[in-house]
């Protein structure tokens, strides 16, 4: 017999303790900075860039969905751009959100008489100046969108009022003198024409305005000078030589008619009116070839464009040379 007890074999060390399962990890949301969306919608709309702006004002909407200043703000890109339907949504949601927000109702308004909505103008405008009731913009404003609803008397009143509370204020000249002239008022539109004009020396409109009104009184020459400060003020504007060629023509000036109807060929080269016009010039200086090639160019511009009576009329012109 064996005289030792047997060995025992040697113990197995115990595996580790395996570690729990980690925690899945929670996804990270990135946060979003509405307000930094704001600033750059802001600054887009100052650099003038509105459809990038709206897409700046959308996704600050998206990130902070009860923020009036950024309805307000994209409602102000899409006036810009000219999409009423959506600036007068917006503007709406701004006033849900802040209801005494007199900018809000003042743009709504504009929107609104921009697209052929006076008497919504006029309430909106009205709703401005309930909250602030010492507007002249407003009652300015107000005054343009009551002459389109055809209270004239009305407009006025706003005019006087705007005049009241800033007596320097040139547009409201302006826009008084054109209800005026619309009243049958000569005198007093032209005495605003002026009044604009000494508050506001480079008033374009204004000259333009008071050339056009001198015009239809006869008064061509003193039409001359206005329509020069118009052409002087802003030489690429059409308006400036077009309004001097009919006073020009009322001094029966052909040759200075010529020389703007010329400028204006360079400045609208596909204007068929202007062309006709010059036609009818040259005619009369004797250049019958000139005129015939400024009736055929027209001719075809308004074949072109569908102009039947226009055509007609210009055809009569052309028989009659050839």
């Amino acid at each position: 017999l064996p005289t030792t007890a047997p060995t025992a074999p040697p113990a197995t060390a115990a595996p580790p303790p395996t570690a729990p399962p980690a925690a899945p990890t929670a996804a990270v949301t990135p946060t979003v900075d509405a307000a930094g969306l704001l600033a750059s919608a802001e600054e887009l709309a100052r650099q003038g860039n509105f459809e990038g702006a709206v897409e700046q004002y959308t996704l600050a909407l998206e990130a902070a969905p009860q923020n009036a200043d950024a309805y307000f703000g994209r409602g102000m890109a899409y006036f810009e751009l000219q999409q009423y339907p959506p600036a007068i949504a917006d503007f709406t949601e701004a006033l849900r959100l802040d209801p005494q927000r007199a900018d809000a109702y003042h743009q709504r308004a504009r929107a609104k008489l921009r697209s052929d909505d006076p008497k919504g103008a006029i309430a909106d405008f009205t709703e401005a100046l309930r909250i602030n009731p010492d507007d002249p913009v407003s009652y300015m404003r107000r005054g343009v969108a009551r002459e389109a609803d055809g209270d004239i008397e009305g407009a006025l009143a706003d005019y006087a009022e705007a005049l009241r509370l800033r007596p320097d204020y040139a547009e409201a000249y302006y826009n008084r003198a054109l209800t005026r002239q619309v009243a049958g008022d000569t005198e007093g539109a032209l005495a605003d024409f002026g009044e604009a004009l000494r508050v506001k020396p480079d008033y374009l409109d204004s000259y333009l305005g008071r050339g056009l009104l001198l015009i239809a009184q006869g008064e061509y020459q003193r039409a001359v000078e206005d329509c020069a400060q118009v052409v002087a003020l802003d030489p690429d504007r059409p308006d400036g030589y077009r309004c001097r060629v009919r006073a020009y023509r009322g001094l029966r000036n052909n040759r200075a008619a010529l020389a703007d109807l010329n400028t204006l060929v360079e400045l609208a080269p596909n204007d068929a009116d202007v062309l006709a016009e010059r036609g009818d010039v040259r005619q009369a200086l004797g250049d019958t070839a000139g005129a015939l090639e400024d009736y055929r160019r027209a001719a075809a511009i308004y074949e072109q464009g569908g102009d039947t009576e226009k055509l007609r009329q210009v055809q009569q012109r052309i028989d009659a040379l050839e």
